[in-house]
Parts: C-alpha cells; structure tokens; sequence
C-alpha cells in the first residue's frame, strides 16, 4: 500500500469513529439538523440522547467518587465534613468557631460585668441576658460579621432581683423584667424603663406573644396567668387550682401554655378554661411551634411531642433533656447536648440530631434557651455563661 492510500484509510478511520463519538453524545456536539443522525426524530423515551439528565441528587455521590477517603466533594472542592468550618457535618454548613467531629463548637459569649447569668430570652435579632440584678442585650446584625456581638449593660435594679424576663416583639426590640420585691413588671428598650404593671401580683414566669405579655400570678389568694394586651390593662387569662404555681411559661398563635406539678397546660390567648396538654408529672420545660406542636421537657428528662390531633407522642432523644425552645421549622432541645428536632408529618417518628455538645440544667420561671438568627444560644451550667451555635442541621450527602 502507498504512502497516500496509507493517509487515506486512517483519514476514514478517524471519521467514523469521530462520527460514532458524536452520535453517542460523548463529544457534547449538538446535532440540529440530525445529519449525524440515521434517523432523526425516531429515538423513544430511553434512548441516551433524548433521556433527562441525571437526578442532581445523584451527582454528589458521583463527585464523591473523585475525592480521596475521608474527603466529600462541596460545591466542586474535596474537603473534610468532620473539621472543615464551612462545610461542618454537611456541605454549606458554616461555622463561626472551629469544626470537630462534624458539630460545630459553640461560641461564648461574654458579659462586660459579674455572672452568672440565669436566664436569656430573644426577640427578633434581639438576645437578653438576666442575672440576679443586672440585664444585657445582644443585638445581631443579619448583614454583619455573622456572628453574636457581646452583652452590653441595658439595665441594672436598685437593690431588687430580677425573677424572669420575655423578650418582646415590635418594630423596637424590648424585654420585660419581673422585679422583686415590688412586684413590678418593667419593659426595657426604649430611653427608660417603662412599667406595666406596678402591682402584678408576686410575677414569676413571663412569656410574650405579638406584643402581648403574659404571666403567671403567685399571689397567695389566686395563682393565675395574667395577660397585657398593648396599650391595655392587665387581666385574668386563667385562675388555676391552688398550689398549682406555674414553673415554666410559653405563649404563641396556639396559645398560653405551662407547666407544673400536675402537667402541662394551655388556654387560649384570650382567656378560658385550661385544657391538660399532659398530665405528666414535673413537666419544667414546654414550647410550641406554630401552634401546632406542642413540645414539654419533664423533670426526668423525658421529651414528649404533642400534636393538634395526635395523642401524646415520646421523642427518642439519645441523652437528657432539661429545655426546650421553638424555631422556624424545628423545636430545639438541651440538656446534656444541644440538639434539633425535626416536626414531623402526621403519624412519622421525629427526628433529633445533635447540634453541639453542652449543659444546661433544669430552671423554672426563667428560660435558658433561645433561638436568634440562624443562631441556638444557651446558659451553660458550668460556667454561668451563655454559648452559641447556628440553627443549621447538618443532613449527611446520601
């Protein structure tokens, strides 16, 4: 064979297999006029080059494959779930302290006077603090930094001590305070204390709900939970039974709810008779979620989920719960760990994971969990201070 027939035959033997490439799609060339095609508009509904293209769930256990051990692919870049601080436990969960195990190390946050703190409530992108006399605000900025700024000084008592606090909603964040002695409620924000009620009848729990303050009553005559409407004057929203003193106290669209010796109750925002929403004994944490769940921590550390129309439902919780708090989507526990608890759909089991590890122990009358932001804050129980970590659950890549 010539030099020239030698030239041509592998000239024709690239061209075809150029040809076979590009029917097959594996070139990425477009064909529109189907002249690479023996017959154009025949293929059926499984043909490679008509089918989708592939389930974008699909494609990181795909990219996974490139990384080496140990390492998942985020956004095109192979890192390490279990340390990376911005993909900690999964892919674009950002943390603001360092990453260990997949969770997310919590942040302290540090007061500019003497602890402990004992209780911390949040409005908006508002966080208070309370200790015995002295109360500190938090104010997170969303477009910021991203993270917690410390406590500044917004109030501190006259010889009094401060028995719970709520913070309220409104176009200017505030807190209200319960005094004593003197039985003052007071509301915190704007350029002076503001009272609400200089006779509340011995305050103990508060709780807040679109501007309403509610709380519980322990006058010696009647316990009962009281409710200021803006602008309004106190009033009675429930008389309860004698000797049932409220320990913990939440309010939302769902209603007041409680908590006590007796179980956990609720009664409508505008006043009625108490419905048990369990009649568990030394229920001391209780939160609700849209008005549709109720969820109540008890003494021994058990956590129940309360549905609009389901019984009673236990959560499995791997450790033991002291607190519980309300979030977009979530219900957010502590106790010997942090975590997040996943509302389920009617008749599914919720699901919890663990967010950081922490401590908080049991506390009636003053909240010790809160949700901020994108942020979980909580009084830890060693250090008397207050700790963060972001809201973001971590799902692992399927």
């Amino acid at each position: 064979m010539t030099r020239r027939a030698r030239r041509l035959v592998a000239a024709a033997a690239v061209g075809s297999l150029l040809a076979v490439l590009a029917c097959d799609g594996l070139l990425g060339l477009d064909d529109p006029t189907g002249a690479l095609s023996s017959d154009a508009g025949a293929a059926d509904a499984t043909s490679p080059r008509e089918s989708a293209p592939p389930d974008s769930d699909a494609l990181p256990s795909l990219l996974d494959h490139a990384c080496p051990v140990g390492q998942t692919s985020c956004a095109g870049l192979c890192v390490d779930l279990a340390s990376d601080s911005n993909n900690c436990g999964a892919c674009g969960r950002v943390c603001v302290a360092p990453c260990e195990a997949g969770l997310c190390q919590p942040v302290q946050l540090p007061l500019p006077g003497p602890g402990p703190v004992r209780g911390i409530a949040s409005s908006g992108n508002a966080l208070y603090a309370v200790t015995d006399d002295e109360v500190f605000l938090s104010s997170f900025d969303p477009d910021g930094p991203g993270y917690l700024p410390p406590f500044v000084s917004v109030y501190a008592t006259d010889g009094g001590t401060l028995r719970s606090l709520a913070a309220v909603s409104g176009n200017v964040p505030t807190v209200a305070v319960a005094v004593s002695p003197g039985d003052a409620l007071l509301q915190l924000g704007g350029a002076s204390p503001l009272s609400i009620a200089a006779d509340a009848g011995d305050p103990l729990s508060l709780a807040s709900t679109g501007g309403a303050i509610f709380w519980a009553s322990s006058d010696p005559s009647a316990t009962s939970i009281m409710g200021l409407e803006p602008q309004g004057s106190p009033s009675s929203v429930a008389t309860l039974q004698p000797g049932d003193d409220p320990c913990s106290l939440f309010a939302g669209i769902g209603g007041v709810y409680w908590t006590s010796a007796r179980g956990t109750f609720v009664v409508p925002l505008v006043g009625g008779i108490p419905v048990a929403v369990t009649q568990a004994p030394f229920d001391n944490s209780v939160a609700s979620a849209d008005g549709q769940w109720a969820i109540v921590a008890d003494s021994f550390g058990n956590v129940t989920l309360v549905g609009p129309t389901l019984p009673p439902l236990p959560v499995p919780v791997p450790g033991y719960v002291n607190a519980v708090a309300a979030g977009e989507g979530h219900v957010y526990l502590a106790g010997d760990g942090i975590y997040a608890l996943t509302l389920p759909d009617a008749g599914a089991t919720p699901v919890v994971t663990l967010l950081a590890v922490g401590d908080v122990v049991p506390s009636c009358h003053v909240p010790v969990l809160a949700v901020i932001g994108d942020y979980l804050a909580w009084v830890d129980a060693a250090t008397g201070t207050v700790r963060y970590v972001t809201t973001a659950v971590p799902v692992p890549m399927q």
